[in-house]
């Protein structure tokens, strides 16, 4: 018998007889579960300040003055993925001129 991956038991020995080819693009596997993870489209502001370079602090301060985009969800505060991108351009933009 074959063994899907989700059937995989880490005590088994033999790799061989694994089966792979149910694998689809889009599907969350062990292997491709960090990278979905990296692709969220809101982010917490220490998740926003992780991805941005930037201490928590400060993105506390951007997102209080309004200069990083975020959004409320119940009590809880988030900042749009696409957000971040639109930040550096328009930081960048500051700098140069």
């Amino acid at each position: 018998m074959v063994k899907s991956w989700w059937m995989y038991n880490p005590a088994d020995a033999d790799l061989s007889t694994l089966d792979f080819s149910g694998i689809r693009k889009g599907v969350l596997t062990p292997r491709n579960r960090r990278s979905h993870l990296d692709e969220k489209l809101l982010l917490t502001i220490e998740e926003a300040a992780q991805r941005l370079g930037i201490g928590r602090s400060h993105a506390y301060i951007y997102v209080m003055r309004g200069e990083l985009p975020s959004v409320k969800l119940g009590r809880a505060r988030r900042v749009p993925a696409v957000e971040l991108e639109i930040f550096v351009e328009r930081l960048r933009a500051e700098h140069v001129a």
